[in-house]
């Protein structure tokens, strides 16, 4: 782990320096456009999720991911067009894509490309930060390497209801494939893959709330975690306390904003199918229940209650 004496001084000049972790499929994209819009906020513009400490920290497959992003980022600025990196607004947005690619491909430990990226547009605001659901896969040394940069760091974890989110991540990814459409089928296929296999594309593993939040709780004392669940966020009530815990002014937020709508999003596999991801869930139902309580939102259907009676009348 870099000693506090190597970081690049920048991560301790806001009043806040935040990473929101996921999960993915539950309102993120949403976060980070609000985030994005407040005036006391400086978050990434080159992309939403820059992808740092899942490319430079294992167990990631980090050469094909960073030849990946690289090579999306050389697609942009084709479409783009060369007179986008006219002007001094080009050769500062060209400045911010060739630190980002330093960056992945950096073992700096100042972290100095990170800032870079991050603090790009950086003019003094209070909170300073970047929406990445894939850093809920992180292991507790990595998360405590980045709260390690200042003081004031925090973490935002998004819950959704576990059956909801899982499905819904696997229609949006069957969703971006060039040969796959979203049926049943492709839906049914892809959660064999996860509960029958190593889960490949960490569409379980994605859904182990029970795993990250005890991670978090190692790394970081309750003050400096801020736990919400993607049914209630979009509420008055929930933004403020949301900006609350970034200590930041109260913004008004556009819930009927759409970000990211998800193709076949109606599209189920089945009452079979979604009794084996219950199965799979149970744990994580059973964690979040003893560890939230009341809290835990009405509508998660699929809650540890049910799940409970579903046993005892196994049992029976």
């Amino acid at each position: 782990m870099a000693g506090a004496t190597s970081v690049d001084p920048r991560f301790a000049e806001p009043d806040c320096l935040f990473w929101c972790i996921g999960a993915q499929k539950s309102g993120t994209s949403w976060l980070h456009s609000y985030l994005a819009d407040h005036p006391q906020v400086c978050v990434p513009r080159v992309r939403k999720e820059l992808q740092y400490w899942n490319h430079i920290r294992a167990p990631f497959d980090t050469y094909a991911k960073r030849s990946d992003i690289w090579s999306g980022l050389h697609r942009r600025a084709k479409r783009l067009g060369m007179s986008a990196l006219k002007g001094e607004a080009g050769r500062r947005k060209a400045r911010e894509w060739a630190a980002w690619e330093r960056s992945l491909w950096s073992n700096d430990p100042s972290h100095r490309d990170y800032a870079e990226t991050l603090f790009a547009y950086f003019d003094g605001e209070r909170a300073v930060g970047e929406v990445s659901p894939e850093y809920a896969h992180l292991d507790s040394e990595t998360l405590a390497e980045m709260a390690s940069l200042s003081p004031k760091s925090r973490m935002i974890y998004i819950m959704r209801d576990p059956i909801d989110r899982m499905f819904s991540g696997i229609r949006f990814a069957l969703s971006k494939g060039k040969d796959t459409v979203v049926s049943p089928t492709t839906v049914a296929d892809r959660v064999a893959q996860a509960i029958d296999g190593d889960d490949p594309h960490r569409d379980l593993r994605r859904t182990r709330y029970d795993r990250v939040i005890g991670d978090l709780d190692s790394v970081l004392p309750p003050d400096r975690v801020a736990y919400f669940f993607y049914e209630t966020l979009f509420t008055e009530g929930e933004i403020d306390r949301l900006t609350s815990f970034l200590d930041l002014d109260p913004m008004p937020a556009d819930f009927d904003r759409k970000v990211w709508v998800t193709k076949g999003r109606d599209v189920m596999p089945g009452p079979e199918v979604e009794a084996r991801v219950r199965d799979a869930l149970r744990p994580v139902y059973r964690f979040v229940e003893e560890r939230f309580g009341m809290d835990v939102p009405g509508v998660w259907h699929h809650s540890v209650n049910t799940v409970s009676e579903s046993e005892s009348e196994s049992a029976s």
